[in-house]
């Protein structure tokens, strides 16, 4: 959905600045005008999937000029369209700040569904790669890696022996 309003946004964007310029659009202006409709319908959702993304863009106005503080997506998108945001040497500097940052939380929600993938892929793990972690014997001296069980069941046996001897020698029956 973000990916299909970003290219949309652009190609808007782009039409806008070649009028503003005085070229020809790659779309007339009756066709930049039904896009423009059709952004402001999709506008909501796109700023659901920023705001999935955990990106958000501040824009604030010149501090001599004064307005609105402008927090959500939806208010963003066709600022530019209007003073403050809109004046300036580069009055599409905050519509291309927010393809950037569009471009941005479109990365982030790759990686975060790159990184889910990879999570459920972990979970399904074949049996064969469970039986090959490292087993740990319970002995008296607790959980000991990397130990034959003869070798722990030994260890083990000394420990009794050698507890029992220590209390007979304590109790004086040796």
């Amino acid at each position: 959905m973000l990916e299909d309003f970003e290219r949309d946004y652009r190609r808007y964007i782009e039409g806008q600045i070649a009028l503003s310029e005085g070229r020809s659009s790659a779309l007339p202006e009756q066709a930049l005008s039904d896009l423009r409709a059709q952004l402001v319908r999709r506008t909501s959702r796109a700023g659901r999937a920023m705001r999935a993304s955990g990106l958000s863009l501040t824009l604030t106005p010149p501090p001599l000029l004064g307005g609105p503080v402008l927090t959500a997506f939806e208010s963003q998108v066709f600022a530019h369209e209007s003073p403050p945001y809109g004046d300036g040497p580069d009055p599409f500097a905050t519509a291309n700040t927010l393809l950037d940052g569009m471009s941005t939380a479109l990365g982030s929600l790759e990686d975060d569904l790159a990184q889910a993938r990879r999570k459920e892929e972990g979970k399904r793990a074949p049996r064969r790669a469970a039986e090959a972690t490292v087993q740990h014997i319970p002995t008296l001296w607790g959980h000991i890696r990397r130990l034959p069980g003869w070798l722990a069941t030994g260890a083990d046996a000394i420990t009794v022996v050698g507890a029992f001897l220590g209390a007979g020698r304590l109790l004086g029956f040796w």
